[in-house]
């Protein structure tokens, strides 16, 4: 198979099948021409930097289509905090999206029932084993603005949640998803929550990959990857290396 210029839903499924109930597929990756496929119950968060118009927010709308296609499979519960730009705005249109707001000062309070859910789970897991996660939903967390990571956006009390979230939240389905994390270079001055996506080494960059500032990446895929992407095309940035992959396109959206 070939990857088409503009990579839809339908092509996907055409070509590759149904998409797994608890397997997210990124997109298609451009040396395998195979899709991308994680585990989103298994993840504790995501990040996602880039050029402006590149895909992220189409990424976005994507994966919440992918949740509620498969919603009597993997329930989810959703929250989504948008830009001024509201360019999230038909998540409201999700039976699973509880609440969708524009207001940063939104994220304390869902902080605060994210982290009492986490420990609820992890004592149920010591008491019962994994095996009770199995009909728990998913929780998910959409933060679509760069605000976040600016300085005092957050208190403290929601950053340290924020780190023990992703650092323990791993396998407990709960998932924190930051769809315009800024590109930046990361050093001591920098904010704590920039430091703490590089810090997780996970990044989904939607620019050329000579322009990601925040990650420490080897000269190789440097080397490799010199092509100019095109809109949706993304670079999966993890400890264990790049990919380059198409992302799917939502129509009806840019």
């Amino acid at each position: 198979p070939q990857i088409p210029a503009l990579l839809t839903v339908e092509h996907l499924r055409q070509t590759y099948g149904e998409i797994p109930g608890d397997t997210l597929w990124l997109g298609v990756d451009y040396d395998t021409v195979e899709p991308v496929a994680v585990d989103i119950t298994a993840l504790s968060y995501l990040a996602m930097s880039g050029k402006n118009h590149a895909g992220r927010s189409n990424f976005v709308r994507y994966l919440l289509g992918c949740m509620q296609q498969n919603i009597f499979r993997q329930p989810v519960r959703a929250w989504v905090i948008d830009g001024y730009e509201r360019k999230l705005a038909s998540a409201r249109s999700y039976g699973f999206v509880e609440d969708y707001s524009v207001d940063l000062a939104d994220a304390d309070r869902i902080l605060d029932f994210l982290e009492r859910e986490y420990e609820r789970r992890r004592d149920r897991l010591r008491g019962v084993g994994k095996a009770v996660l199995d009909k728990e939903p998913l929780l998910l967390l959409v933060i679509n603005t760069p605000a976040v990571f600016e300085s005092e956006a957050l208190s403290k009390i929601a950053l340290e949640q924020i780190k023990r979230l992703m650092k323990n939240g791993r396998g407990m389905k709960i998932l924190l998803l930051f769809s315009r994390t800024e590109n930046l270079a990361v050093g001591y001055g920098s904010g704590e929550l920039m430091k703490m996506v590089k810090e997780n080494g996970q990044l989904l960059f939607f620019d050329d990959l000579s322009n990601q500032k925040t990650m420490d990446i080897s000269s190789a895929p440097l080397r490799q990857f010199k092509k100019p992407v095109s809109k949706g095309d993304c670079y999966f940035i993890t400890p264990g290396g790049v990919q380059k992959m198409k992302t799917p396109y939502v129509k009806g959206v840019e």
